[in-house]
This record gives structure tokens, sequence and C-alpha cells, in this order.
């Protein structure tokens, strides 16, 4: 559930504009790319597919990033949520009853390692990833195929895919296959890039 509940966040830089040549055609340059920006902000739309439903469940949410450690991952339908992490302090919120209510701690520092993982791939640390091993796709173009290292993992995710953007340093999709029949796919819209965030970014729900 861990997993599953952050994939990426997921993840997470995205965007979609202008157009740039070869600036991912090596982990090297991608990191060199991803060193540019310094915040960014997206709508995102997340559909989950599973073999049982005839019409995969849809999620609106909104991402923040703000170098080098604070993201904010939230969830604003059909169930909200809210995951933070500000300067490396991680906490999150659930919507229950008609307010919000912090999560237990415990629960929560069970995330420490999905962030970790995701803000590696937020600075273009790829091929860095302790979980994952990361390949370009050589048949598509900026394609990064992630799987996992140990056999624990795979029982969850069988291999990550993300498209990266036209625009240096951004990823504008994220597949996640969990099984044969079982995806998560992410989009992202409405991204502004390097545009100047406040603390409010960063803070509770209320």
């Amino acid at each position: 559930m861990v997993w599953s509940r952050l994939y990426l966040l997921v993840l997470l830089l995205s965007a979609r504009p202008v157009c740039a040549a070869d600036w991912a055609e090596s982990f090297d340059s991608i990191k060199k790319a991803a060193s540019s920006v310094k915040s960014v902000s997206a709508d995102f739309v997340q559909h989950k597919f599973l073999k049982i439903l005839s019409t995969p469940i849809e999620s609106h949410g909104r991402f923040v990033f703000r170098a080098p450690d604070s993201i904010r991952w939230e969830y604003k339908d059909p169930i909200k949520s809210v995951m933070i992490m500000n300067h490396g302090a991680l906490s999150r919120y659930s919507f229950h009853d008609g307010k919000w209510k912090k999560d237990a701690a415990a629960s929560v520092e069970a995330l420490r390692v999905v962030v970790d993982e995701i803000q590696s791939w937020l600075t273009g640390n790829f091929n860095k990833s302790k979980a994952f091993r990361a390949e370009l796709d050589s048949n598509l173009k900026r394609t990064v195929v992630m799987e996992p290292r140990q056999k624990a993992m795979a029982k969850i995710i069988q291999r990550i895919v993300l498209t990266l953007d036209d625009r240096p340093g951004c990823i504008s999709r994220v597949e996640i296959i969990e099984g044969p029949d079982a995806r998560t796919v992410l989009e992202f819209g409405r991204v502004e890039i390097n545009e100047s965030l406040d603390e409010k970014s960063f803070s509770p729900p209320r």
C-alpha cells in the first residue's frame, strides 16, 4: 500500500511545452537538465487499471516540488489526502468527517523510503535509485524504464516507465506496471516551472 499510494509521487517532475533535442540522451545529460529545475507545480490525472474494473478509477490532484527537499502531493478527488515533505520533514493528512486529520507518525515514516526514491528521480538521479535499476529505452525516445532490484519489490511493482518531456529536466507521463492485470498511469498538465513558491505551498491543509 505504501508504494501504490505514492507511485510517484511519482513522481514526479512534469511539464509539457518547448522542444529540445537530445537532452535525454544519457543519464548524465538528464541529471544536468534536472539541475536547472528549482520548482515545479502541476495538476495531475491518475488512472488505475484493474482487470476486475470495466473502467479505470480516475483521481485528480496537484503536485508541487521545490528543490532540494520539499514536496506536496495532494489528491483532491474522489478521496482527499495530502502528503507533505518540507525541508525533509514528512507528514500526511487525510480528510474525514468534514475535516483534515494528521496521520500517525509511524505510518508516515513508512513512506520515507518512497519519498527518498522520488527525490532522486526529481533531481535526475535515476541510475542511483536504491530500489530500481534504470535504463534508457533504446527503441523509444526519452523513455526511462525502471525495474526492481529485489524480488520482494517485484511482487509489488514489475516495472515503471517514465516518459520524459520535450522540455529539458521534466517528465510528462508515469506508468507503473504492477502485474499483467494492474497498472497505474499519471499524466500532468497546467505545469509551471521555476515559479516562486512560498511556505504556504508546504503547509498543512485547512
